[in-house]
């Protein structure tokens, strides 16, 4: 994914409960959601610690949906499917960021040759996500 300038808006704040060796478990905060996420370099936080990061995902395919809500599938587990507003749009990056359950916040890197441009700030999307959704440790 290319390096793309990020802002205080896009960091997701949860609660650090499971690591393995290139992975981590993410609870989120306010909800029951618990996200497997890659990790590059390894945390070495004690698990059931707050931390905060951004998470970042390919879209397979984006959507722009006429109604519903904002989710991640499966709410235990990689996150395969999300559903959220348009927080913010970077078209030198081609990325949109959206803000999904509770406070998180997903970095999407678009696919299908798909541009950015595409989307309304503030519209509801909907997409399938890429295996190697990862969190970046701030902070």
């Amino acid at each position: 994914m290319p390096p793309a300038p990020t802002t205080e808006q896009d960091i997701t704040p949860g609660r650090l409960i499971g690591t393995e060796q290139g992975m981590i478990v993410l609870a989120l905060f306010g909800t029951d959601y618990q996200l497997h996420l890659c990790v590059e370099d390894e945390i070495s936080i004690a698990l059931d610690r707050p931390v905060k990061g951004r998470i970042y995902a390919r879209a397979r395919r984006m959507d722009l949906m006429a109604s519903g809500g904002r989710f991640i599938e499966p709410a235990y587990g990689r996150p395969r499917r999300i559903q959220g507003t348009i927080a913010a749009v970077n078209l030198q990056a081609n990325t949109i960021t959206v803000a999904c359950a509770g406070v998180s916040m997903f970095i999407c890197e678009l696919g299908a040759k798909q541009s950015a441009s595409e989307f309304p700030y503030g519209g509801l999307v909907g997409f399938d996500v890429e295996r190697g959704a990862r969190f970046e440790l701030v902070g």
